[in-house]
């Protein structure tokens, strides 16, 4: 039986953090599956599963992590090491370089690693570079999305490789709803819409242009409010914006949210205006909670939405035709209902058993080969 180590860079609320919960969650009685983080980091998210360690380390540099590693891998006869995100990609390399060379690797691209000309995209590079020099000893490479698996094209050449597309699961835990929720019509008294923005606050999110198209939907109806939640780099200057612009009457910043079903459950369209994208959950819990999602049309994105199907796409970067999107939608009961019920449906293809069980169909296939 394959006894799985899964390596991530920490337990900091993200994509990559929410698969691996999803991973462990549903297998509490799975004792062959280990689940190390490099980095103490917080806030962090919780996993219910007794096989959940973590290095103290709260140090990017540190080799602490790495001896930490080693030594799981000898006590618990690890023969395969599942690496998520960069950090744990280049330890698990590392190791199997210097100390383990028959254990097999797997690599986990949560990432979408196409550069976007707005923003700087050093780490990308790197990250690229990388998988060229260390693709010859993964075993597979595991993509979120078609869009992230063409990245890696030239991989061809590395007979070594093989590249298996595997969007993100949805995590049966209770951040995620079921028919429990019914889709909320936009309110036409006392209350206006409600929208919601989620994800870390980065400039690649698209943070800047929710807030632009969030004052125009408002000089257009007051009633409409703004809600966003999410942490990250960039949370002084979003803070520094809503203070200058006086948005705060009608736009609130929640930060870190631990129990996202209120958040789904308190608006009535979901926006993600980010400029790059792999396979984003916030999308998939989305479709879950019947909410209708307005999101840009990235390669990313375009894989779970068919615009005015199951949600709305619109350009990235254009903040009027988000505006004009968001007043369109929310003034439309007809088609949000719509739409919300196709993206319901949509989102049973991402459950977490259908997941789990190709995992370990991988899992068992690359035993079999070594």
């Amino acid at each position: 039986m394959a006894r799985i180590l899964h390596l991530i860079d920490s337990l900091a609320p993200g994509g990559a953090q929410t698969v691996v919960r999803t991973i462990f969650e549903p297998q509490k009685e799975n004792q062959s599956i280990f689940l190390y983080a490099l980095r103490k980091r917080n806030p962090f998210i919780g996993i219910c599963h007794n096989n959940v360690l973590g290095s103290a380390s709260k140090s990017r540099f540190s080799p602490a992590p790495i001896l930490g590693t080693i030594r799981l891998i000898r006590q618990h006869k690890i023969n395969i090491i599942h690496c998520h995100l960069l950090r744990s990609q280049l330890t698990g390399w590392i190791v199997k370089i210097l100390f383990f060379p028959n254990i097999v690797l797997v690599f986990h691209q949560h990432e979408d690693l196409s550069c976007q000309k707005k923003f700087l995209c050093l780490h990308k590079i790197i990250h690229r570079l990388f998988f060229y020099i260390s693709s010859r000893k993964v075993a597979t490479i595991i993509a979120v999305s078609k869009s992230v698996g063409d990245n890696f094209g030239w991989l061809g050449r590395n007979k070594g490789s093989k590249i298996m597309v595997l969007p993100n699961p949805l995590s049966p835990t209770p951040s995620c709803g079921n028919d429990r929720r019914a889709i909320r019509p936009t309110k036409k008294s006392t209350d206006g819409a409600v929208i919601g923005f989620a994800g870390r606050i980065v400039s690649s999110k698209g943070w800047r242009d929710f807030l632009s198209a969030a004052k125009i939907v408002h000089r257009q109806d007051k009633k409409t409010t703004f809600i966003i939640a999410g942490s990250g780099p960039e949370q002084k200057s979003l803070l520094q914006e809503i203070e200058r612009g006086g948005l705060s009457a009608w736009l609130s910043y929640r930060g870190h949210v631990e129990k996202m079903i209120d958040f789904y459950s308190e608006i009535d369209c979901l926006v993600v205006p980010s400029y790059s994208e792999a396979c984003p959950m916030v999308i998939i819990e989305a479709f879950a909670n019947k909410v209708p999602v307005i999101a840009a049309d990235i390669p990313g994105i375009a894989e779970l939405i068919s615009d005015r199907s199951t949600g709305f796409l619109f350009e990235k970067g254009s903040t009027q035709k988000l505006a004009k999107m968001i007043v369109s939608v929310i003034r439309d009961d007809k088609i949000r209902g719509f739409v919300a019920q196709n993206s319901y449906l949509k989102s049973k293809d991402f459950a977490s058993t259908n997941y789990i069980n190709q995992l370990n169909k991988l899992y068992e296939n690359l035993q079999q080969q070594t």
